[in-house]
């Protein structure tokens, strides 16, 4: 949320009948909203499990959070939106980041090329080398994401809950080096650092070809969108680029981290898993989403959106809904054979989640993209993500 400190809150109006529970609202109380689409009649907010039309100055993307102030109750329900500094600060960092970030996959396909050239690897500095090595031994393999254990492992292992592990380290629940262990945001960030201090240590070039070295603290350029390091490029060369895309995954964790804190206990939630496929790295991209609808919350469907590109099956998504015990799956395969294969395996599947004692709707799978909402840009699943076409 973008509000200038000078600039007026602005007085959202609810011209039809007030919500019942605004019965209850007092002037001067605050209250939390989401914002929806747009209906007929205006802008639309959520607040709790009502659905208000408000007529005003509403310039703000669906799915924001936003803090309302009550301002008048009679003769009509007046809100104002209530400046969040805490937003601010973290859209503030956002703005900063997007520019920077790239997926692990890029910087892991970058190590891959140097640790593979004898070369190339020999060239590194020993700890460099090391902290290289270690992160890509942290990123798990198809085998490990299929299992609930080895998923979980690999959510907590994402870089996204780094913090959270040193804080239970700090409090004495876990052992400090249990906390920073096969953590990837931990892993690239000690990379970023020695691959600074063997840049900062190297001999300036003659011919004043070399970049210098990236800072840590400062925002680095965009790295590429494809990443086709040149092993035989002059090793300080390869070192920025390491260091580039070093700085990109991390600003890409940071990303996702920004957008968890802002929704707080709201879903949508995005995770994404970096998974190495011998000498290939994906990312599995997960959107954890939860029905906004008024109702009971057991009657609401939680939706789970899968997507990943493995050179041997291509593009492949999923979009899963579980509505009480009942199931369904719609998969999306952007390449005609892999279609035909989890065509073939979904009979296994639909049997697999009856044992599970869930009641099985739909399941189906199509050779194309799926529909945009499907697609994630970019939690622990459960056992639903261990039954595997």
């Amino acid at each position: 949320m973008d509000i200038s400190r000078d600039a007026p809150s602005p007085l959202l109006r609810v011209p039809q009948s007030p919500p019942a529970a605004a019965s209850q609202w007092r002037v001067g109380q605050i209250l939390e909203a989401v914002v929806r689409p747009p209906g007929p009649d205006g802008p639309t907010l959520q607040i709790g499990r009502e659905t208000i039309a408000v007529r005003g100055e509403l310039q703000l993307p669906a799915g924001e959070r936003v803090q309302l102030q009550v301002m008048a109750v009679r003769p009509e329900l007046s809100l104002s939106l209530v400046r969040s500094p805490g937003l601010d600060t973290l859209a503030e960092s956002s703005r900063s980041l997007l520019p920077r970030q790239a997926p692990i996959s890029n910087v892991a396909t970058a190590l891959q090329a140097v640790l593979n050239n004898a070369q190339a690897r020999d060239a590194l500095s020993p700890p460099v080398r090391a902290a290289a090595e270690a992160l890509m031994a942290s990123l798990p393999g198809p085998e490990a994401v299929s299992r609930p254990e080895g998923l979980r492992a690999a959510l907590l292992n994402s870089g996204l809950f780094l913090e959270n592990k040193l804080a239970a380290a700090v409090s004495g629940t876990t052992p400090p080096v249990d906390a920073v262990r096969g953590d990837n945001k931990a892993l690239l960030a000690n990379l970023l650092n020695h691959v600074f201090r063997a840049l900062t240590a190297q001999p300036r070039s003659s011919q004043g070809g070399e970049q210098p070295p990236p800072n840590p603290a400062r925002p680095s350029p965009p790295p590429p969108p494809s990443v086709r390091l040149p092993v035989t490029a002059e090793p300080g060369q390869v070192l920025t680029e390491l260091g580039r895309q070093a700085d990109a995954a991390l600003a890409r964790i940071q990303t996702l981290q920004i957008g968890l804190v802002a929704q707080e206990t709201q879903p949508p939630w995005m995770f994404e898993i970096g998974v190495r496929n011998n000498n290939d790295t994906d990312v599995l991209q997960f959107l954890l989403d939860k029905e906004q609808t008024p109702g009971e919350e057991a009657d609401k469907a939680w939706t789970l959106q899968l997507s990943f590109d493995f050179r041997e099956l291509g593009p492949l998504h999923c979009k899963l809904v579980l509505r009480g015990t009942q199931v369904s799956a719609n998969w999306w395969a952007e390449r005609q054979d892999t279609a035909a294969e989890v065509g073939n395996q979904l009979p296994l599947l639909t049997e697999r989640l009856r044992e599970l004692g869930l009641e099985v709707g739909g399941m189906r799978c199509v050779h194309g993209k799926p529909p945009k909402a499907a697609d994630p840009d970019r939690s622990d699943g459960g056992r639903l993500l261990d039954e595997r076409a």
